[in-house]
């Protein structure tokens, strides 16, 4: 695909979310192996809905647009409400033509592969991480992005 839908230009110039989740409860990274598009995504989750979703990422602009299109569509939706695992049932679901599926570069489905994962994948909470009780002055590593 030589030229995004504007959309995803937009997304890409001025992302949305992008940087540290402050009250992360899963995650997930992922690389494309075709192109090197890397991914990172945090959401903050409740009740099987996305309160917030948040990214980072290095890669091209359809990774880095669609990341911030999905995540700002998804947000404050149950998961029951996304069109499922694989990437051509997104497409109408983000108002994209269903016979685009091809056209897009093979990062495109790095986004739903790790927005998916990141459902899947629960992180341990730090501040319960020690057993023996013992804390520390400063900033919690969460503070730290």
């Amino acid at each position: 695909m030589s030229s995004f839908p504007k959309q995803v230009l937009d997304h890409y110039h001025d992302p949305y979310h992008r940087g540290c989740c402050e009250q992360t409860t899963h995650a997930a990274d992922g690389v494309c192996q075709e192109s090197g598009c890397q991914l990172s995504i945090e959401l903050a989750m409740g009740d099987a809905t996305i309160v917030e979703g948040w990214f980072e990422a290095e890669g091209c602009t359809a990774c880095e647009g669609l990341a911030s299109l999905v995540l700002e569509r998804v947000e404050g939706l149950p998961i029951s409400a996304f069109p499922g695992p694989d990437w051509s049932a997104w497409l109408p679901w983000l108002d994209f033509g269903t016979d685009e599926a091809g056209s897009w570069p093979s990062c495109s489905s790095l986004v739903i592969d790790v927005l998916m994962q990141a459902v899947g994948s629960p992180v341990a909470a730090l501040d319960g991480d020690l057993a023996d009780g013992t804390q520390f002055g400063g900033p919690s590593l969460r503070e730290e992005c």
